[in-house]
């Protein structure tokens, strides 16, 4: 609901107009709304509400009050939305704190991502390269970023990864989430390594099913992407969240991890530090994994009862 409240909004506010029922099914809700729709970029607006701000000699701070407004707005829509609704589900706790905080005063539950319940392709085809990085006997990273919003410091990025494959005896996957975005973005990364050829960037176009399998056969994960990690602890593969907003965030909480930085302050040292770890504790994490993903098909098979329940006074 976060990163573009308006359309959503926009669908739920025409079917309800024509007097359709309305269901917001397992949605997340970050803590603010996206920077790149509610914030004043640079250009003439920006420029007018400078000059307004230096004409009043600072009292009047146009910028901001123009951002306050968009969000509330946006907020107001939101409210007015679900409201209207004749269910409301989020995947979190957090998502539902965020909701509410818009003024939602109908039933709002807390489900989880549909995406949990997800199975691996049992034969996926994947490119060459790709292939080739699968079958290396030693442990293999997987990595997706998110070039929606790229992790600030590229060159510490690359250094990072340098390091994960300096001895030779470690590979790195890249994993798009994106096929042309990311996988592009990626490639970049690849290139800059000092040995690229101890990666791969899984080009091509892949159902979910087949990302999902190749999660599954990583040792780490670590994304700035939400649902690769959700991909990852499906397998139960060990993974490191890049907070790309609050949403992984929220994700991580369970686990009992937290994200090593955003996309804009990544800590790359405490990041290698915490591959190292997830390397030599597999087994404790799939533990911890299998509870959580239990707790949460649990939350997940509640609320599809209640969906069943309001699809079916729909007969």
């Amino acid at each position: 609901l976060s990163d573009y409240p308006e359309i959503p909004t926009e669908m739920l506010r025409h079917a309800q107009d024509a007097g359709r029922k309305t269901v917001v099914w397992q949605v997340g809700m970050n803590n603010e709304l996206n920077p790149a729709k509610y914030r004043v970029l640079p250009g003439r607006k920006r420029m007018l509400l400078d000059a307004l701000m230096i004409a009043s000699l600072g009292l009047f701070r146009g910028i901001a009050w123009e951002e306050r407004r968009r969000v509330a707005r946006a907020r107001l829509r939101i409210a007015g939305a679900l409201n209207a609704a004749d269910l409301v589900v989020v995947r979190d706790p957090e998502s539902r704190i965020q909701v509410e905080a818009c003024g939602v005063s109908e039933p709002v539950h807390v489900g989880a991502d549909s995406a949990l319940l997800l199975e691996a392709s049992p034969s996926p085809v994947f490119c060459r390269e790709a292939d080739k990085m699968l079958a290396f006997p030693g442990p293999k990273i997987g990595l997706c970023v998110s070039a929606q919003r790229e992790i600030a410091n590229r060159p510490a990025l690359v250094a990072y990864l340098d390091r994960l494959v300096d001895a030779d005896s470690r590979r790195v996957l890249f994993i798009p989430m994106n096929p042309l975005t990311d996988a592009a973005l990626m490639e970049d990364l690849r290139r800059a390594m000092h040995h690229p050829e101890r990666a791969a960037t899984l080009t091509g176009r892949y159902e979910p099913a087949d990302i999902l399998a190749a999660a599954a056969r990583m040792d780490v994960i670590v994304s700035s992407r939400l649902h690769l990690l959700i991909f990852a602890s499906i397998a139960h593969t060990p993974f490191i969240g890049i907070s790309r907003g609050s949403k992984v965030d929220h994700f991580l909480a369970p686990y009992g991890l937290r994200s090593v930085g955003s996309v804009e302050t990544c800590d790359f040292d405490a990041m290698h530090a915490e591959t190292l770890r997830l390397l030599d504790d597999k087994a404790d994490f799939a533990k911890r994994s299998r509870e959580v993903r239990r707790q949460l098909l649990a939350r997940l098979a509640i609320t599809r009862g209640l969906l069943s329940a309001a699809l079916q006074t729909c007969i």
